[in-house]
């Protein structure tokens, strides 16, 4: 398999990925939150194909449980990935937010989701482990959909390009109208401020949560 430099990367992300990302400005089809039922309207029917779910997780809040829990339930197999960079040092190691995310899935009662932390492209991590979906949560297309087309295209063509592999398709989950506010980052910074996050995080992690991330 030839390498392809970060010169061609660049160009790939240039002249092909940019361009394509633009062209498809429609909103796709979307799992979203049912108000009157208080949860996601599952499929009537199981996939049978695991799926993706990557992110930082750093730390993983309520918003990420609600798209784990829907992703459970309507997958065979989940896989949660920690991205992280190999030549990068976190003052929260991606084997930290592991445990933290364990801990959850293990306390939900999930038996068919996996965490995995990951240095490199989440596309070849899914021909590694036969996924053929990546699924992303977005706050709503309107806020998330510019960067999100990227990514959609790029593990479309990435693989094709980079390693003739087959293209990976993209799901959403919307997030709940509760929870669209929460980030990662919001709760760090009541961790730095000394604040609750018990609105925040499932009962189940909000001690470990707070234990890994206070000081830090």
């Amino acid at each position: 398999m030839a390498v392809c430099t970060p010169t061609c990367i660049s160009g790939i992300n240039r002249f092909v990925v940019g361009p394509v990302a633009q062209i498809c400005c429609c909103e796709p089809h979307m799992a979203k939150w049912d108000s009157e039922r208080g949860k996601y309207s599952s499929p009537q029917k199981l996939s049978g194909y695991a799926v993706i779910f990557a992110g930082s997780f750093n730390p993983p809040h309520a918003g990420h449980a609600e798209v784990i829990s829907f992703l459970a339930a309507s997958h065979k197999q989940v896989h949660l990935v920690i991205g992280v960079n190999p030549k990068k040092t976190y003052p929260v190691s991606g084997e930290a937010r592991k445990e933290i995310l364990e801990h959850m899935v293990q306390e939900a009662g999930f038996q068919n989701v996996r965490v995995h932390v990951w240095g490199g492209y989440v596309w070849k991590l899914a021909a590694q482990l036969g996924a053929k979906r990546l699924a992303r949560g977005v706050r709503s297309w309107e806020e998330d959909g510019k960067p999100e087309r990227y990514l959609q295209v790029q593990n479309l063509l990435w693989p094709v390009l980079l390693a003739c592999l087959p293209p990976i398709k993209t799901t959403y989950v919307e997030a709940p109208p509760q929870l669209r506010n929460f980030s990662s980052t919001l709760l760090r910074q009541r961790l730095e401020r000394g604040e609750s996050i018990d609105d925040m995080v499932p009962n189940s992690i909000a001690r470990q949560v707070a234990a890994a991330y206070v000081g830090k």
